[in-house]
């Protein structure tokens, strides 16, 4: 494989979990959740705007601002978890189900 086809199919992959976190983040309207939902959306915006313009040729500066982008969206990804766990155990106590607390 091609440094070009691995950063799409990076691009790609980053591009689904972006949309994947949007959509964690809108679940709740609670106020504590606004001040977080916020900064993670700062954070997205940051990273997904790295993501959308990359060139096409590459070089060594380049491959280490795609790897540092990696890392910051992977720990997006495991806060993005933290907090719809917390969402998930706020609903618990109102209506959740036993069926979509094991969803995640």
């Amino acid at each position: 494989m091609n440094k070009e086809y691995k950063a799409r199919t990076c691009v790609k992959r980053n591009r689904i979990k972006i949309k994947r976190i949007h959509a964690l983040i809108s679940i709740s309207n609670s106020s504590w959740f606004l001040i977080i939902k916020k900064e993670i959306k700062k954070i997205l915006s940051i990273v997904q705007h790295t993501l959308l313009y990359l060139p096409k040729q590459f070089s060594d500066i380049m491959e280490k601002k795609i790897i540092v982008a990696k890392k910051v969206q992977q720990s997006i990804l495991y806060y993005a978890a933290f907090v719809l766990n917390c969402l998930k155990e706020q609903k618990a106590k109102h209506h959740c189900t036993n069926e979509e607390q094991s969803t995640y």
